[in-house]
């Protein structure tokens, strides 16, 4: 099945881009997060390369787990400016303030 060309059926596609669903679509998808977050500053934990830094002012942590990013900061406008500069490249929805992550209830506190 699927779409075969007169005299040209031995013939394939190659594609470009990895697509949703695909075996290496995780490393392709991390590949260019790690580019971009390193762009934007950000360095990869040496102990665990699922956990982001940026310092130099306001500490900002970012934790990838497969497409799912977490961002963690005090400063509520750093906050909006790093979505905005991850929504330049990447399209992404704010699910607004973690309530869960991997079956564990996460608790804010604001006052702190």
């Amino acid at each position: 099945e699927g779409f075969v060309e007169k005299q040209k059926e031995h013939l394939v596609c190659k594609l470009k881009h990895s697509l949703y669903g695909l075996k290496q679509s995780p490393r392709c998808w991390n590949s260019v997060l790690d580019v971009q977050l390193k762009r934007m500053g950000f360095e990869q934990s040496s102990s665990d390369p699922c956990i982001y830094t940026l310092s130099g002012g306001a500490t900002f942590i970012i934790g990838v787990y497969v497409d799912d990013i977490i961002l963690a900061g005090k400063d509520r406008q750093q906050m909006e400016e790093i979505k905005g500069m991850l929504a330049k490249t990447f399209d992404i929805k704010d699910l607004g303030e973690l309530k869960y992550f991997l079956v564990v209830k996460i608790r804010v506190n604001h006052k702190i």
